[in-house]
């Protein structure tokens, strides 16, 4: 695995990191990865798309990209006006029309809201193991912003510094044990949301990302926002993970959807790179 070219996107109202592989004159294919990942988790798979150039990108708070400004609640449309911005950069820096789209999880939501608003500035959407936006009834409004509000408050107030740890490794191992991510992909990650200081590692990794969000849209409102998506969209599933189950429930939503299973967890792009970027290429290339 090698690093990509590190890139600075300066956008009208943040700065983005990201990295790039590949040359110029070869496709763009923009990634986006989950929550709490960042830009490293696209490095297994990058080895087996050397037809593209590859531009991965970490999203506000996380990996080495700028957080937002200090007490602002994050919201999931922000992240949609961040790839709007990361989209527009492209096209005048890289002078193309429409971009491929490479989505994990979390990156997956946001790609996908914005290729149902903006299809004329996208190609086609690869979506790893993820298919819907997160819903919830509306009758958890109230109480979703008030726990919001007190999760906010008590972060804004508090004086416990960050947490040290020795090593990378430490971290690792810890993040190893809590998700279905084996050691190498576990430090993959989290090298790159983490810096190094005197006495040990902290997170580079904006802790409002672990508060309780102020609201979460209704299935209502999933209903209208994916109604009718006019890109062509390619779902790539774990055999492992439960996502698939979302197909059955909203395949209708979609004028152009089709998917494949294959072997591995929730971070598929990661556990079995090979067979996803086969099918990865299969389907830009039809």
């Amino acid at each position: 695995m090698f690093k990509g070219k590190e890139l600075e996107l300066k956008l009208s109202h943040i700065t983005l990191a990201a990295q790039e592989w590949g040359v110029p004159g070869k496709p763009v294919l923009l990634a986006t990865h989950g929550w709490l990942d960042n830009s490293n988790s696209f490095m297994p798979l990058v080895e087996f798309l050397n037809d593209y150039r590859v531009i991965a990108i970490d999203f506000p708070g996380h990996g080495f990209s700028q957080h937002r400004q200090t007490g602002y609640p994050l919201h999931l449309t922000d992240y949609v006006f961040d790839l709007e911005q990361v989209i527009e950069y492209l096209k005048q820096e890289y002078g193309i029309d429409k971009v491929n789209l490479l989505a994990h999880s979390f990156g997956g939501i946001i790609s996908l809201l914005y290729a149902s608003v903006f299809p004329q500035n996208v190609e086609k959407l690869i979506m790893l193991d993820i298919l819907m936006p997160l819903f919830e009834m509306e009758s958890n409004a109230k109480h979703r912003l008030q726990q919001s509000l007190i999760d906010h408050n008590a972060q804004a107030n508090s004086d416990i510094k960050p947490k040290t740890y020795s090593s990378i490794e430490t971290v690792a191992k810890v993040r190893e044990k809590v998700t279905d991510l084996n050691y190498v992909n576990s430090k993959l990650i989290v090298s790159r949301n983490l810096r190094q200081t005197e006495n040990g590692v902290v997170w580079r990794t904006d802790p409002k990302l672990k508060l309780t969000s102020a609201w979460r849209f209704s299935f209502q409102q999933v209903d209208s926002l994916i109604d009718h998506v006019e890109v062509p969209v390619f779902v790539i599933f774990g055999s492992r993970s439960k996502a698939q189950l979302q197909m059955n429930a909203f395949q209708i939503k979609f004028s152009s959807l089709v998917s494949e299973v294959v072997e591995g967890g929730h971070h598929i792009h990661m556990d079995n790179p090979k067979p996803v970027a086969e099918a990865v290429r299969s389907f830009i290339d039809q």
